[in-house]
């Protein structure tokens, strides 16, 4: 996954895919560091293309910023870039998107996202956008890479999890990612800074979610 190119952020990022919270990590990490806190009202915009034509998106991305030295246009539902039938009220004028991807605003990134699984790779734009190196996807990771994130999160918790143990989180909470966060937080504050998350605070702390409940019996 590319963040920059040349030291420099990408003008524009099309993130795509069904793991919603690593979506958002990966949004919240570029706002962060793209645009400093104190500018962040100012200089990061959130529009909805079900309701929002992308023209207006994209005259607000090449509006030079105010004050801020870079600005962060984010665009949701951006259902055209893919082979569903359009979801949206509004109209895109997806040739301006065309146009702007190949001389895009030096001072403003440009994230568009959508929950599909994939893009049409067969429409000019992805195709434009894809030879720009702007595509990033975010599926739902395997078990071996779900085990792998747990251990990551872990020690940005500043603790330890062994594979039993990260397992046993796995088999109570599933794959959501936004509730094993969670969890972490929680057995984390229990065992402490510099503290180890075994198999048996799992048990005495994260209790199962109904599906896995379910899917044990």
């Amino acid at each position: 996954m590319r963040l920059a190119k040349n030291g420099r952020f990408m003008p524009i990022y099309v993130c795509y895919g069904r793991e919603t919270y690593l979506m958002q990590e990966f949004i919240a990490f570029i706002v962060d560091q793209a645009v400093p806190e104190e500018y962040r009202d100012l200089a990061v915009s959130k529009y909805n293309l079900n309701d929002v034509p992308l023209a207006e998106v994209l005259d607000d991305a090449e509006t030079a910023p105010f004050l801020a030295p870079k600005k962060v246009v984010i665009a949701d539902q951006a259902w055209f870039l893919t082979g569903a039938k359009e979801k949206s009220k509004a109209e895109h004028d997806t040739d301006r998107l065309l146009a702007y991807a190949a001389s895009p605003a030096e001072d403003t990134v440009l994230i568009l996202k959508v929950t599909a699984d994939k893009l049409d790779e067969r429409k000019k734009l992805v195709k434009a956008l894809k030879a720009n190196d702007a595509l990033i996807p975010f599926q739902p990771m395997d078990h071996a890479a779900l085990l792998k994130w747990i251990a990551t999160q872990a020690g940005r918790r500043r603790v330890a999890i062994g594979e039993e143990a990260a397992d046993r989180l796995l088999m109570n909470t599933g794959a959501d990612l936004q509730q094993i966060a969670a969890e972490l937080d929680k057995c984390s504050l229990y065992v402490g800074e510099g503290g180890e998350i075994t198999a048996e605070t799992v048990d005495r702390l994260v209790p199962r979610t109904v599906e896995q409940t379910v899917f044990v019996l």
